[in-house]
């Protein structure tokens, strides 16, 4: 398998691109479950997946799946993805991104929708579109409910605790 780079041709041992994941990126759709989702993610989330926070994660090139020919959307009643992305384990609420892009998520909510969220509710939002961005949506399966993931948390927390 050759490690030269898909989108300069050079050899760079950094940003290496396997031939399998060279080319065109099959289209598909991410759906989220409400516009406060869809805003944080077209605004901040998906920048810090291509060229930000996660951009050198592994695999390389994770980040063509969420980036390339795929449209965005609000189903409420169906989120999820229909396509099979290399990468599902971001963590949306990682310290390092929640402090440093936390400000910029809450100012284009409240650009986009008009509801300012506090950190408390941006935090619940991302914990939420973790579950979305893991969940296909093609097999018929549901992202959980968003009560069921903040009680999942909730349980968690309890859990350490003891």
């Amino acid at each position: 398998m050759s490690t030269e780079t898909a989108e300069t041709g050079n050899n760079d041992r950094y940003h290496d691109v396997p031939a399998s994941h060279r080319g065109p990126v099959a289209p598909g759709t991410i759906a989220f479950r409400d516009p406060v989702q869809k805003a944080i993610w077209d605004h901040e989330l998906l920048s810090q997946l291509t060229s930000g926070y996660w951009e050198n994660a592994y695999p390389h090139g994770h980040w063509r799946d969420w980036a390339i020919n795929k449209a965005v959307v609000v189903d409420p009643e169906n989120p999820g993805v229909d396509f099979k992305p290399r990468k599902t384990n971001y963590n949306l609420l990682t310290k390092n991104v929640v402090d440093v892009a936390g400000d910029r998520m809450l100012d284009a909510v409240e650009k986009e929708t008009g509801k300012r969220l506090t950190m408390k509710e941006l935090r619940q939002e991302l914990r939420d579109m973790m579950s979305v961005l893991r969940t296909d949506r093609t097999k018929g399966s549901k992202a959980k409910p968003r009560a069921q993931v903040a009680n999942v948390d909730r349980e968690d927390k309890k859990a350490k605790a003891a």
